[in-house]
């Protein structure tokens, strides 16, 4: 299997790609880092919109700007489809999933992280999570 690396197109966008292949080709997706941002719209998305559409949602609906490099995710009613929208600086990326059964769950908040959104795209339920407890520094401030 020949190994493909990627670049983003422009220096400033802050997300990486990952490029991964398939026996019908390549397919290129968002790395889910902690370097990006992600926004999921709290409404149903009609599957059917594309880059233009979905731009303006994040713009009227979400009051966000779609330009921004950060990633928008929308899922349908019956939240077995997923799309997530993303500007490179030369364009809009769109990358959609549809599920052949089960479905998405929709998380309680809008704002993600990489980690929440990589477990809900492999099915992960997120209500079940848990996470040990770890060390984090507190910075002091002094005034």
């Amino acid at each position: 299997m020949p190994f493909y690396k990627w670049h983003p197109p422009y220096p400033s966008s802050t997300c990486k790609y990952r490029i991964s292949k398939v026996p019908d080709g390549l397919v290129l997706m968002p790395h889910l880092s902690a370097s990006c941002r992600y926004f999921l719209f709290q409404g149903h998305a009609d599957m059917r919109k594309g880059f233009d559409s979905l731009s303006g949602i994040v713009t009227n609906q979400m009051n966000s700007n779609a330009l921004s490099g950060d990633i928008y995710v929308f899922l349908n009613r019956r939240k077995n489809h997923i799309k997530l929208l993303l500007w490179e600086g030369d364009g809009f990326a769109l990358y959609h999933k549809r599920l052949e059964r089960g479905t998405y769950e929709l998380p309680a908040t809008s704002a993600l992280t990489h980690q929440q959104l990589s477990l809900l795209l492999q099915g992960v339920i997120l209500k079940s999570v848990k996470h040990h407890k770890r060390y984090q520094h507190q910075l002091k401030i002094s005034g």
